[in-house]
């Protein structure tokens, strides 16, 4: 396996570990974040290492990704209506940085409706967009740190409430300290969406001079699924039923 390339060689670790694996992510369904506003919209992303299969008892596909950053125009003020909203949409352009990964979990909790959380920042375009429309009205949940820390979108006010538990909400606040700089999570065709912004490289290659027959990296990556399967048990993903 040191024969081969880094890319073929971490495809082949994967393989030996029971997973598919794409290296270009073609297949991954990118376009399903988007849509349910959990990246930034009408953005570049790169994405790479489409990797699929079942971590801890929960089906799942994986992938990583970037933003690519585009160099934008100075501006000295943006106005709307006699507000000042530099700093807000210096925010918004700040927060559309994106370096983590995308991950599709099967969820256990039957639902029929579209629920997503989103960061509970302020980004200028949807102002002008018509963003969220898509995914039904604004739901305010009993817990003032989590409604300061998310904004809840929902076409079922009721199923949302049903998804998001109060010991959901802990669990989320949890999970979004102290190094995940933005989690976003959609509940969607019976299955979570979810984009996190922890700004580290999931899977990293072993580089041009790597050797992936090395177990210290076979190690490496099964330290990455376990790193994905903390993130399921602390959503308790594996565990509730789905009765």
């Amino acid at each position: 396996m040191s024969d081969y390339g880094p890319w073929r060689a971490k495809a082949c670790v994967f393989e030996h570990l029971g997973y598919f694996y794409d290296r270009r992510a073609q297949k991954f369904p990118f376009q399903r974040f988007e849509q349910l506003y959990l990246v930034p919209s009408r953005a570049d992303f790169r994405i790479a290492d489409h990797i699929e299969g079942v971590i801890d008892g929960v089906g799942t596909e994986i992938c990583k990704a970037e933003k690519i950053e585009k160099k934008r125009r100075k501006r000295s003020s943006f106005r709307v209506g006699g507000f000042d909203l530099t700093g807000a949409l210096r925010r918004s352009r700040a927060s559309d940085r994106f370096v983590g990964g995308l991950i599709v979990a099967d969820c256990p909790k039957p639902f029929h409706g579209r629920t997503v959380v989103l960061p509970n920042d302020l980004h200028p375009r949807n102002l002008f967009s018509g963003a969220f429309q898509n995914i039904g009205e604004r739901v305010e949940l009993e817990s003032d740190d989590f409604n300061s820390a998310f904004i809840v979108y929902s076409t079922d006010q009721v199923e949302a409430r049903y998804l998001l538990t109060p010991t959901m909400m802990e669990r989320l606040l949890r999970l979004r300290k102290p190094t995940v700089r933005e989690l976003s999570l959609g509940f969607d065709e019976g299955k979570v969406w979810i984009a996190f912004n922890d700004r580290r490289d999931w899977f990293p290659d072993p580089g041009v001079n790597g050797d992936a027959a090395d177990p210290a990296y076979l190690d490496e990556m099964k330290k990455e699924l376990d790193y994905i399967a903390v993130i399921f048990r602390e959503l308790d993903l594996a565990t509730t039923s789905k009765t």
